[in-house]
């Protein structure tokens, strides 16, 4: 999308399995992007399952309203992030040819791996740019495929509820421009970054190759994970087993034996997050990963840090873009909690602002 006169503002809008967020940017006089607002919205149950929109209908009912008190544009350019199951990153390898050849061979590719009917998605691919990129008679590609049919949904939605996509973003994508804009010298160190997006249902593992997206899996164990455990320990009931996480999660008193939970819960979470890096090894044999950033409601988890450092070895942090980025004198209460949901949205922005 080309812009005749670059907007002032952008409005990202994550529709994730737990929460909706909604941050408004605008540029500072040096073009970095600048957060001006920040709010979120708790998703209804049975909207969102794996990260995807399956019954968009309580939505409905509570976007206008949560939108609206956000946003005093007329016509806003809103920006929407997806991620979840449906949404594929894959490397294919085919043999150097003709241009006009490349599209053929893609989808021909595609058609042996793919999980779905092709008739199904939306993709679109590029070469690989990084040192990964060839070998003797050989380039690799990146294809990105979305299903069709929730994208769909998320289009009409926001058309619902009287708003217009600007366009859709690949969250893995934001992210690795978020991690960019964080480093930037990032793309010549030639490391290759694990960013882990833990949600409620899911975490989507991402590896950055200087500066590229070059793998992103799903991985179906999420923050809801430690939720089951402590209803299963304790024999509660969901609401009160959450309440208990994110009581643990912030410091407040809690029963003795959740330290216990938790960290018996830890070791399991990674264990299931490590088959990722058994995917990614699979795809890239030479290839060793450098550090790590953690993101997402999940990242929040008291401990996690240390366990994943432990099980991956390397150094792991939380992505902190308020280490770089400035926001609005009313929201820096806030920042700490904000920090675990904002860099998508700021990659989000970025992206729309290049545009």
């Amino acid at each position: 999308m080309k812009w005749l006169f670059k907007p002032k503002k952008h409005f990202i809008l994550d529709v994730g399995s737990h929460t909706i967020k909604l941050a408004e940017f605008s540029l500072d006089k040096k073009k970095t992007p600048f957060l001006e607002n920040f709010d979120f919205l708790p998703v209804p149950e049975g909207c969102m399952e794996q990260g995807d929109l399956i019954n968009p209908g309580p939505l409905q009912d509570v976007l206008p309203e949560f939108i609206s008190r956000n946003v005093k544009e007329t016509i806003p350019n809103l920006y929407v992030s997806v991620g979840g199951r449906s949404v594929i990153v894959k490397k294919i390898e085919i043999y150097r040819s003709e241009k006009e050849l490349i599209d053929d061979l893609v989808r021909e590719e595609m058609i042996q791996v793919l999980p779905f009917n092709i008739d199904e998605i939306n993709y679109d691919y590029m070469p690989m740019t990084t040192s990964l990129s060839t070998s003797e008679n050989k380039t690799n590609f990146l294809v990105i495929i979305s299903k069709s049919d929730n994208i769909n949904k998320i289009n009409r939605l926001i058309d619902d509820v009287g708003y217009k996509c600007a366009a859709i973003d690949m969250g893995s994508f934001a992210l690795s421009e978020c991690v960019k804009f964080m480093d930037s010298d990032f793309a010549k160190k030639g490391k290759n970054i694990l960013i882990l997006d833990i949600g409620k249902s899911g975490t989507a593992f991402i590896v950055l190759n200087q500066g590229n997206l070059i793998f992103s899996r799903y991985m179906l164990a999420g923050s809801n994970f430690y939720t089951a455990n402590i209803m299963k320990e304790m024999g509660v009931e969901y609401q009160e087993a959450e309440s208990l996480k994110v009581s643990w999660c912030s410091g407040s008193e809690v029963p003795a034996e959740m330290d216990q939970i938790i960290k018996e819960s830890d070791r399991y979470f990674c264990d299931e997050i490590f088959v990722g890096k058994e995917y990614f090894k699979n795809q890239f044999p030479n290839e060793e990963l450098s550090q790590a950033y953690l993101t997402g409601g999940g990242s929040k988890v008291r401990g996690l840090i240390s366990s994943i450092e432990e099980k991956f070895n390397i150094p792991t942090s939380v992505l902190d873009p308020f280490e770089k980025l400035k926001a609005s004198e009313f929201l820096e209460d806030s920042l700490s909690h904000i920090k675990h949901f904002a860099p998508l949205l700021i990659g989000s922005c970025i992206r729309g602002f290049s545009e």
